[in-house]
C-alpha cells in the first residue's frame, strides 16, 4: 500500500476515529457507566428518529442541497399519525405519516428544482409555515398515544423497522441507477444534464424521500413522548445536520456521501450527548463542551480531507509527468 493510499484510507476512516476517541473519553469520565445495558438501550431509543430523518436527508445532501424541514415534518406528521390512529385506526398511522411527510418533501422538491429557489430559503420558509400550522392545530389539544401505539416504542418492534429502512434505502442509494444519479448531481450537475437525465425529477424524488422518512421518524418521536405538542421535533433538523458534519459527509454532496458515515455520526453525537448527561453538568456547561467537541471534530475532519486532496493532486501531477 502506498503512502497516498494510506492517507486516503485514514481520511475515509476519520468518522470512526472520532467516534472511538469520544467513546473512550466518555468511558473514562463516566467510569464505564456509558456502557451499562440500560444506558446503551436509552441511546438507541433516542437515536432512532435521528437515524430515520438523517437517512432521508442524505438523499438531499448528496445532490448538494439543504433540507431543514425534518424537525417540523416530524412534529406535523407525528401529530397527524396519532390523530389518524385514534380516529381511523392503528393501521392508518404509517400511511398518514408517510403521506404528510412525502407531500411536504414533494412541494420542497418542486419549488427548488422547478422554480430554482435556493434550497435553504425554500426549506426555511416551509419550516416556518409548518410550525404555524402545528401551532394552530395544537393550540389547545395534545393527542395522547394509546397502548397499541406505545407498542411501536418497544425495541423489538422499532429496531427491526429501522434496520429494514436502512437496508432498503441503502440499497437504493448505493446500488441503483437513481442512487448513482443522486451522487453524480452532487459531483457535477451540469454534466449530468448533458447526458439527458432529468435532474429536475431526480431532485424532486430526493426531497420527497427526505420528507417521507422524516414523517416515519415523526411516528417514533410521538410514541416515545406519549403524545404530540406544537414544539415536538423543534431543533431536530439542526441536530441531524450536526450528525452529518460529525460523520464528515460533504455538504456539497457527491461520491463522498456514504450512509455508513451517517450511522457513525448519529452514534457519535448521542454518545457525546449521553455522556454529558451522565456527568450531571449544568446545561450551559454541557452546551459549551458539546460545541467545542463538535468544532474540534470538524477541524480534524477538514484537515484530514485537505491532506488527502493534496496527496491526490501530487499523485496526479507525478503521473502526468511520468507519462
Amino acid at each position: 500500500m502506498t503512502n497516498s493510499k494510506r492517507k486516503i484510507s485514514i481520511n475515509a476512516l476519520m468518522p470512526v476515529i472520532i467516534f472511538l476517541v469520544i467513546t473512550l473519553v466518555a468511558s473514562i469520565l463516566t467510569r464505564g457507566r456509558v456502557f451499562a445495558p440500560n444506558n446503551l438501550m436509552n441511546i438507541i431509543n433516542q437515536s432512532v428518529p435521528y437515524f430515520l430523518a438523517g437517512l432521508g436527508m442524505i438523499f438531499v445532501v448528496a445532490i448538494g442541497g439543504t433540507d431543514i424541514t425534518c424537525g417540523s415534518i416530524i412534529g406535523l406528521a407525528g401529530t397527524a399519525s396519532v390523530w389518524a390512529g385514534l380516529t381511523i385506526g392503528f393501521w392508518a398511522m404509517f400511511p398518514v405519516a408517510i403521506l404528510v411527510g412525502g407531500a411536504v418533501g414533494l412541494v420542497n422538491g418542486v419549488v427548488v428544482s422547478k422554480f430554482k429557489v435556493p434550497s435553504f430559503m425554500c426549506t426555511l420558509a416551509m419550516l416556518l409555515a409548518i410550525r404555524a400550522v402545528l401551532n394552530w392545530w395544537l393550540q389547545s389539544t395534545v393527542y395522547i398515544c394509546n397502548d397499541a401505539m406505545r407498542m411501536l416504542d418497544l425495541p423489538g418492534i422499532k429496531i427491526p423497522i429501522l434496520i429494514l429502512m436502512f437496508v432498503i434505502f441503502s440499497f437504493v442509494f448505493h446500488y441503483t441507477p437513481f442512487g448513482e444519479y443522486i451522487r453524480a448531481i452532487g459531483e457535477n450537475e451540469l454534466a449530468i444534464e448533458f447526458t439527458g437525465i432529468s435532474v429536475r425529477n431526480v431532485k424532486i424524488i430526493a426531497y420527497a424521500l427526505s420528507g417521507l422518512l422524516a414523517g416515519v421518524a415523526g411516528i417514533f418521536t410521538v410514541v416515545r413522548l406519549g403524545g404530540a405538542s406544537n414544539t415536538m421535533g423543534s431543533g431536530m433538523e439542526m441536530k441531524v445536520m450536526l450528525c452529518m458534519f460529525l460523520a464528515s459527509i460533504p455538504v456539497q454532496g457527491g461520491s463522498g456521501t456514504k450512509i455508513y458515515k451517517l450511522v457513525i455520526g448519529v452514534l457519535t453525537y448521542f454518545m457525546l450527548d449521553n455522556s454529558l448527561t451522565l456527568l450531571s453538568g449544568s446545561s450551559n456547561i454541557n452546551q459549551l463542551v458539546r460545541g467545542i467537541v463538535l468544532i474540534l471534530a470538524l477541524l480534524a475532519t477538514r484537515l484530514a480531507s485537505e491532506r488527502s486532496e493534496k496527496q491526490n493532486i501530487k499523485k496526479a501531477a507525478l503521473s502526468e509527468a511520468n507519462s
